[in-house]
């Protein structure tokens, strides 16, 4: 999995996203937030969903993706050790690092938070991410955005939890 922060202003769709959104190959369906627009990409190999926050008449300043991932998610602790070491290479060029945890839930089951603080270029940014368990394969979902919008980055995470209907493989 690789994140991607993105720094410049995106094709947005003007449709808004109120509507649920079926994904008819994993079955499952989810509401992205009502501040996220589409952001129209060329396909890829595995699934994904991409949004922009926006307010009206200004640039992206945060990104929501959702991207499938290879096979189920084991209901195991998360690997801190090995996730900041990954993390670690994939923000290589990132002046300073820093991580924090949470908890979640997603239907019945705590879900752990991974959040990815670091100082790119003027900047401060912040991931916030996670896994959900659905049953044919697990699929993070990546918040990203100004260090200062963490919190309302948590808020859209438990909105899209809250609207993700789909069977896990947690039992």
């Amino acid at each position: 999995m690789r994140i991607v922060i993105v720094l410049c202003v995106l094709a947005l769709s003007s449709a808004a996203t109120a509507e649920p959104i079926h994904d008819a190959e994993d079955d499952f369906t989810f509401t992205a937030p009502s501040s996220y627009r589409p952001i129209k990409l060329r396909p890829s190999g595995k699934p994904f969903y991409s949004f922009g926050r926006t307010e009206s008449g200004k640039p992206v300043d945060g990104v929501l993706n959702m991207q499938a991932q290879d096979g189920v998610l084991e209901h195991a602790p998360l690997d801190r050790a090995r996730y900041e070491r990954r993390m670690r290479t994939e923000f290589a060029a990132a002046r300073q690092i820093g991580f924090e945890y949470k908890t979640t839930r997603w239907k019945r089951w705590p879900l752990d938070v991974e959040i990815v603080h670091a100082q790119m270029e003027n900047a401060r940014w912040v991931v916030v991410g996670t896994q959900v368990p659905l049953a044919k394969r697990s699929w993070a979902i990546m918040l990203s955005g100004p260090e200062e919008a963490q919190a309302s980055l948590l808020a859209s995470l438990d909105a899209l939890l809250a609207s993700l209907d789909g069977k896990s493989n947690w039992k």
